[in-house]
């Protein structure tokens, strides 16, 4: 009886580490919003006059890259390799981009575009909050082994 009472307390210990590794990993409210500020920066980007997108992109670029590091150094938890929903919700953000690059295109060659370009702006902020938002609770779910 004892030694299935050692094992239960380890087995808690373990749960209870589990739980504040993937409390860990939550990311704060204005890293989401950030993250779709740029996704609408990056898809609205090819509007800026040549002069502004050439120092612009880079710049947006780079954001995005530094957005993407800043979990694993947050948290201090990487993850060893890309599950396959994480892989997938990358290409449906990837493809959703493209898509919001292609409308942008499309209705800049308009008489007056302005006010319908909101649209794919509004579009690419929600999927680069649900790209963040999903692939933190997909972490989460990582770390704490929930199937």
């Amino acid at each position: 009886m004892e030694r299935n009472t050692a094992a239960h307390e380890s087995l808690a210990a373990l749960e209870a580490d589990r739980t504040r590794m993937a409390d860990r990993a939550r990311m704060p409210i204005w890293y989401h919003a950030l993250v779709g500020v740029t996704a609408t920066a990056l898809v609205l980007g090819g509007l800026l006059p040549d002069d502004w997108s050439t120092w612009a992109m880079p710049v947006i670029l780079v954001t995005w890259v530094a957005l993407m590091l800043y979990p694993p150094r947050r948290s201090g938890i990487a993850m060893s390799s890309w599950s396959a929903p994480t892989i997938l919700l990358a290409l449906a953000l990837l493809v959703v981009l493209l898509l919001a690059i292609v409308l942008v295109n499309v209705i800049s060659v308009q008489e007056r575009p302005w006010g319908w370009l909101i649209v794919p702006a509004l579009v690419a902020f929600g999927a680069g909050w649900l790209l963040s938002v999903s692939s933190e609770r997909l972490v989460r779910r990582e770390l704490t082994r929930e199937r």
